[in-house]
């Protein structure tokens, strides 16, 4: 009886050992499925990311070719209103003649060059070379600034580099709002302690409709109503595609703005558009973020006085 009694629990302890080993080699293999599916999805998101700047690469090197400027940075309105809104550019990022600025999207440097004050330096990465190559032909002093290729994303520089960061009128283009994110924090990393980050011209929420308004020529304040009492249903999709080159725009809530500095020490604000005779700017703001906080926004305004 002892010895049956001995092989029966003998072979249930070797049941359960291989009961176990076979749910062990199961989680194995479900954890190595979980591993090379996250890999695959990671791989696609970042292809599908190259693809989609590739197509705007593709699209700023045929409109690099013009000689107005205007057309080859891609802004719908004159040349006045693009003063008016380095001016306003300017004054947000409370720039000072000794301060190291960089511009994050800079084309050709023709926007930088008119942010800057006269015998001040400016600094400038684009994902466009062919944008990059035709800074002489727009800038009036080009010695002034410094140009080079590089991804919103990834920008070669140390960190607290420059005393104020700015991106204006690209966010629109990036591909994913994890890339949008990458940007945001890439930006306030390079900028020093104390010193303004402004993401500038950030389509929100009702900005897909704003060239649909504008085309029927409704007066301003109608189509601002029609854009704020319609909101509810047009901010339920992240981007748009416009009719005249088939890309999408991206659309930003101000929240995912606050998510992407989460855990960073920094002051936030959306500021408001302001240039006189620019339509629906309502629909349109800008990010503003004084990186350390409190203390260091303090600092750099007792450094001012």
């Amino acid at each position: 009886m002892i010895g049956r009694s001995r092989r029966g629990s003998g072979i249930r302890d070797a049941t359960r050992r291989r009961s176990s080993r076979t749910t062990s080699n199961d989680d194995h293999r479900r954890r190595r499925v979980a591993i090379q599916t996250a890999n695959s999805g990671a791989t696609s998101s970042s292809q599908r990311e190259g693809r989609l700047l590739d197509d705007w690469r593709k699209l700023y090197d045929a409109t690099a070719k013009s000689d107005d400027w205007l057309v080859v940075h891609r802004w719908d309105y004159d040349e006045g209103m693009a003063v008016a809104t380095a001016e306003e550019i300017r004054g947000k990022l409370e720039l000072q003649p000794t301060d190291r600025i960089l511009e994050v999207g800079c084309a050709s440097g023709k926007k930088l060059s008119m942010v800057i004050h006269p015998q001040q330096t400016g600094y400038g990465f684009d994902l466009c070379e062919s944008l990059v190559a035709r800074k002489a032909d727009f800038v009036a002093q080009p010695e002034r600034l410094q140009l080079g290729v590089a991804e919103a994303a990834r920008l070669p520089v140390a960190s607290n580099a420059f005393d104020k960061v700015f991106c204006y009128s690209v966010a629109q283009c990036f591909p994913s709002a994890a890339y949008a994110r990458d940007v945001v924090r890439e930006m306030v990393r390079v900028c020093r302690p104390g010193g303004i980050v402004l993401m500038g011209d950030i389509l929100g929420e009702m900005e897909r409709h704003r060239r649909f308004l504008t085309a029927l020529k409704l007066p301003v304040p109608l189509a601002d109503a029609i854009l704020w009492v319609a909101r509810p249903v047009w901010a339920l999709r992240n981007s748009f595609r416009t009719e005249t080159d088939g890309m999408r725009r991206r659309v930003f809530r101000r929240s995912f703005f606050r998510s992407a500095v989460a855990g960073i020490d920094c002051v936030m604000d959306f500021l408001p558009q302001i240039v006189s005779g620019r339509r629906f700017v309502k629909s349109r703001y800008d990010v503003w973020i004084r990186k350390g906080g409190a203390d260091a926004a303090n600092r750099a305004g007792e450094a001012r006085r």
